[in-house]
């Protein structure tokens, strides 16, 4: 499946500071996400970082997939198993996991996880695609495979 996708991540966070966003024509766009669903987008990616509070963290994310599935929006949640940004050239754990033991971490990975898809279970017909962590080539949620 070949979906058009979108990642608009920080589109709240935008609205909340007032920003607003022009089409080519200098109209207003009043709602992005209607505008992306009749520019032909179907899926909006959606990172979600540990933590529940603040942009890219469950909260948030949750209120971004909410208002993308009303405007007809397929999700591709991205759990980035970090609180922060994570990338090809670092993967830091979340700094309430940095001290625990490879096994803790696994059971907190689980609770995590579980917690995060319980919140989502009410989109779940609307997610077609997973994500486990970002460009996780080397590592993810700070181990690494030269670790």
């Amino acid at each position: 499946m070949v979906l058009k996708g979108v990642d608009a991540n920080y589109t709240l966070l935008m609205e909340d500071l007032g920003l607003k966003w022009w089409d080519q024509n200098d109209q207003e766009i009043v709602d992005i996400f209607s505008f992306f669903r009749l520019k032909g987008f179907e899926c909006f990616r959606v990172r979600i970082w540990v933590g529940d509070v603040g942009p890219s963290k469950l909260l948030y994310a949750s209120e971004i997939i909410k208002r993308a599935c009303e405007n007809g929006f397929k999700i591709q949640p991205t759990f980035f198993l970090s609180d922060c940004w994570a990338d090809l050239y670092k993967q830091p754990e979340p700094r309430d996991w940095a001290t625990t033991s490879f096994q803790d971490k696994l059971r907190l990975i689980r609770t995590y996880m579980s917690k995060v898809m319980s919140k989502l279970s009410s989109f779940e017909d609307k997610c077609v695609y997973y994500q486990i962590g970002n460009e996780i080539d080397y590592g993810l949620c700070g181990i690494f495979a030269s670790d």
